[in-house]
């Protein structure tokens, strides 16, 4: 399964246009603890590993994800089994996958709860977000069973917020978002490494 999604940040009045005959799928509030090691080195290559109210997701960026060609859209591999991630971080099954990733270095980077509103508009999904931080956000996905359509799901996602008077550009997400705050150092230095990776 792969996510193609674009973060929009709203301004007054946009999310009544955005939600207009969509149909709403209920509020709803999760906590998320992120996991990295020191150097960040999951970060650097858009890899998010996370704990979504005790259950383990990690989600692989694609090469070209976030790419000015794209309008920035984001374009993720979501693996949700605990094997499917120990196999891609390369840890052994000794305890707990908490344990384990302790074990190889793995630490919490940040913890917090999102209030999102969920909606179905067609072939859409939009949420939107806010995060305890401080930080509002908007995500319009489409969900592809092939990498192959990923291009064609990008247009759409971005010809979809358009059409509803949405302005594109380079949004951060809510964890990446949360280390510029918290720790800026290392916010810098994940930016940098993006930039010299995508071009």
């Amino acid at each position: 399964m792969f996510e193609v999604e674009k973060k929009f940040i709203l301004k007054k009045g946009d999310g009544e246009k955005l939600v207009k005959g969509a149909q709403s799928l209920g509020e709803f509030a999760f906590s998320d603890t992120y996991y990295d090691k020191g150097s960040y080195p999951l970060a650097k290559k858009d890899i998010w590993l996370r704990s979504r109210d005790d259950k383990w997701q990690l989600k692989i960026g694609e090469e070209d994800s976030g790419c000015e060609k794209d309008d920035y859209v984001d374009h993720y591999e979501e693996i949700k089994t605990e094997s499917g991630i120990r196999k891609i971080l390369g840890v052994e099954h000794y305890a707990s996958l908490a344990e384990d990733l302790e074990g190889e270095g793995y630490k919490s980077i940040a913890t917090f709860t999102t209030k999102r509103k969920k909606f179905k508009s067609g072939k859409f999904n939009i949420d939107i977000d806010e995060a305890s931080f401080g930080y509002n956000i908007v995500e319009i996905e489409r969900i592809v069973d092939d990498r192959k359509d990923a291009t064609k799901a990008a247009k759409e996602v971005i010809e979809f917020a358009k059409k509803r008077g949405l302005k594109v550009g380079d949004v951060h997400g809510k964890i990446v978002e949360y280390i510029k705050a918290h720790d800026p150092q290392n916010y810098k230095s994940i930016i940098e490494t993006w930039k010299k990776t995508r071009g």
